[in-house]
């Protein structure tokens, strides 16, 4: 209780002394109050940190109000299925809003949706909202994915380009898999695709859906579905005389059209007919003589597992998918078939004769592209094995003739065709630097000048050792800049082509071409470093005609005095480097006499090591000695030892016999006791005790003789 006044007194005279100096210094006061205030605040706004949380903006329409596109942007994946009633041809697309190719493809999809709204419904479903069903429900990896849906058949995943064109053209092959055949110029047009065909042959008299018209046609799906590309084409025969074109003649039969290898039936009588058994059948039977390459735009091995096949012609021009002739695809088709056709087959024939009749005048005009223009065909052979590749000459049109004439000219034994050769940028004329950079345009003139001295670096911009050379090759370019003889040179490898015997294998690489014998070109070793010395030394050793001139020849006398002052300086450097020289020298000596008086004596510690070692080694062969002694004494002690030990367990053994014969001795007294004590009766009795006694001395007289006669025995 004491103890609480003592406290309630000291805080009242703290109080009152705060209240007198807050009257003295007011303005303390309200600079404490404020400090108070903003700490109570801090503390109030980080205890409710945790609690204050922004929730994401809800999404917005994707596409526009007026877009025919049913926009699902909260993610309502459950009105799908009200939707799809509507159309037997639906389209939904999955995005994400923040996506760049979602936000891409919106257009593409808008423009498609314009054009089919009255056949196809499109939907758009937002995949990223979290609070929508369908990202709880579909694990999407990427976005946009477009899916489609032909009369509950689906889904089938669109891969293609994300072009509004390409798009369209899908869609028209999903809605339409089948195309139907009914004159002979149809058929003829459809053979001749560069595309494998299927056929069907059906009669429609008798029913509007003749049997295995829907295996067909589920088939095609299943073709659209596995392969985006649509490689293989399904059609439908529905005239008789039509289908004795083809020798066929059974309704329901399915027919695959080839062009180089004979055609072939649907096996019914092997394999069930259904639709995912005519897929994979048409699949694993077709016939590609044109391949089409569509790189999604990541890394990927389609163009090398294509190169790796054997030479290869490649050929880039615009496509348009919606287009209902396709006149150079056709031309390429007849090359290819020409190509092809070795063995002169009659349906190749008949295909190429209706290629021929139906071409129309004046195609090479619309095919070629003005030089002025950006060029956008473009025809190359490339063989992989060899590393080379032949470019068409871009000056002239892309036609049948000029592939024609390309192919003919590769396949020659000696190819008129030159090499093309990859040329970086051409250097300015007027400018001149100390390293001179070479490109595939400049090697002749520079590297193959038979007046100069040249001496090549080859490296790439991937190579990281190469830009540590750069500085070493500065120097000697700065050593040799007066030397009309000598160029100093580099070309980059990785953007220059050469012909194979100028190619080095390996990264930085060095070549010296000597003056007027180009063909004894000098590799610089690779096991000697690459230093300025070992350079200079390399290049004067393969040059011995080099012309050296006065290096001072091209100065004026600025220039001489320039040299001689740091000639000075240089000098100066010199000399002051040997006078540190000399220090460190002196230094060196003083260290090694110190180390010579450590070393004798770390030798006399030696010495005397030794001498001790030897003495302990001594004592040592004493201590064994003396051992070998105890060893000995204590094996005759324990061989004593044991001796002692049998002979007492044979003096136990006489001892217990003794007791034994001690108690047959008493017992046969007591019997010759009672036998004299009966005869007393009979007899005169002598006295008893001297009668005992006597038996008494003569049992210990007889006991006594026989234990001295056992120990006698004994021992």
């Amino acid at each position: 209780m004491l103890r609480l006044q003592r406290e309630l007194k000291r805080h009242r005279v703290w109080i009152s002394q705060a209240g007198w100096q807050m009257a003295r210094r007011p303005e303390y006061v309200c600079g404490a109050i404020a400090v108070i205030c903003t700490l109570f605040t801090l503390r109030l706004a980080l205890s409710r940190a945790k609690d204050v949380v922004k929730m994401a903006p809800p999404p917005v329409r994707f596409f526009s109000p007026n877009s025919p596109v049913v926009d699902l942007y909260m993610g309502q994946l459950d009105q799908v299925e009200k939707y799809c009633h509507i159309s037997e041809v639906y389209v939904i697309l999955f995005y994400a809003p923040w996506c760049g190719e979602s936000i891409s493809v919106r257009g593409e999809i808008d423009q498609v949706a314009m054009k089919l709204r009255d056949q196809v419904l499109f939907i758009a479903v937002n995949c990223w909202w979290h609070q929508g069903k369908c990202r709880k429900q579909m694990n999407l990896f990427y976005y946009p994915v477009i899916h489609l849906y032909q009369r509950r058949f689906g889904p089938i995943e669109y891969k293609g380009p994300l072009t509004a064109a390409y798009i369209h053209n899908f869609i028209r092959r999903v809605m339409s898999p089948l195309q139907y055949i009914a004159t002979h110029s149809i058929l003829l047009d459809f053979l001749s695709h560069y595309e494998p065909g299927v056929l069907g042959y059906f009669e429609f008299n008798a029913s509007p859906q003749p049997p295995g018209y829907l295996t067909l046609y589920i088939s095609a799906l299943h073709a659209l579905k596995g392969d985006h590309h649509g490689t293989i084409r399904f059609g439908v025969i529905t005239s008789k005389q039509v289908a004795k074109k083809l020798s066929v003649t059974s309704p329901g039969t399915i027919y695959m059209h080839r062009h180089f290898n004979s055609s072939i039936i649907f096996p019914h009588e092997v394999l069930n007919f259904t639709a995912v058994n005519v897929y994979s059948w048409a699949f694993e039977n077709r016939e590609t003589f044109l391949h089409w390459l569509r790189p999604h735009g990541s890394k990927s091995l389609l163009l090398n597992n294509e190169l790796k096949k054997g030479p290869a012609l490649l050929l880039f021009f615009p496509f348009s998918p919606l287009a209902e002739k396709q006149p150079l695809m056709e031309e390429i088709t007849e090359v290819a078939l020409k190509y092809h056709n070795c063995n002169n087959s009659e349906a190749v024939q008949r295909v190429l004769q209706y290629m021929k009749e139906t071409e129309q005048a004046g195609q090479g005009d619309q095919l070629g592209a003005n030089e002025s223009a950006r060029v956008q065909e473009f025809a190359t052979i490339i063989d992989l094995w060899d590393e080379v590749h032949y470019v068409l000459d871009q000056k002239q049109i892309l036609d049948k003739s000029s592939i024609e004439s390309i192919i003919k000219n590769y396949s020659r034994s000696y190819s008129p065709l030159n090499r093309h050769l990859i040329a970086g940028t051409k250097p300015r004329a007027q400018e001149k630097y100390l390293i001179a950079e070479v490109t595939t345009q400049t090697f002749d003139s520079i590297v193959l000048d038979a007046e100069k001295n040249v001496l090549l670096l080859y490296y790439t911009q991937w190579c990281g050792f190469c830009t540590v050379l750069n500085h070493v090759l500065i120097q000697v370019a700065r050593l040799f800049h007066a030397n009309d003889g000598i160029v100093i040179a580099r070309i980059n490898a990785a953007k220059n082509d050469l012909p194979w015997e100028y190619m080095v294998d390996r990264f930085p690489t060095v070549l010296f071409f000597p003056s007027n014998r180009k063909d004894l070109s000098v590799k610089y070793p690779e096991d000697l470093p690459f230093t300025v010395p070992n350079l200079v030394r390399f290049i004067l050793l393969h040059s011995p005609q080099m012309v050296h001139q006065d290096p001072f020849r091209s100065c004026n006398p600025d220039c001489i005095q320039k040299a001689a002052a740091l000639q000075k300086d240089r000098i100066n450097q010199l000399e002051n480097e040997l006078k540190r020289l000399r220090a460190e020298m002196q230094a060196l000596h003083q260290a090694e006499k110190q180390l010579a008086l450590q070393l004798s004596a770390t030798r006399q510690e030696e010495h005397q090591l030794k001498l001790r070692n030897q003495a302990l080694e001594a004592k040592n062969e004493k201590l064994k000695h003396h051992n070998e002694k105890l060893q000995d004494l204590y094996s005759q002690r324990n061989a004593e030892l044991a001796e002692t030990a049998v002979k007492l367990g044979e003096i136990t053994e006489v001892s217990e016999k003794l007791l034994k014969e001690n108690i047959l001795l008493k017992a046969y007294m007591a019997s010759i006791e009672e036998e004299l004590e009966g005869k007393t009766f009979t007899s005169s009795t002598p006295d008893p005790v001297e009668e005992e006694s006597r038996l008494t001395s003569h049992s210990e007289n007889a006991e006594a003789e026989s234990f001295s006669n056992r120990e006698t025995h004994i021992l």
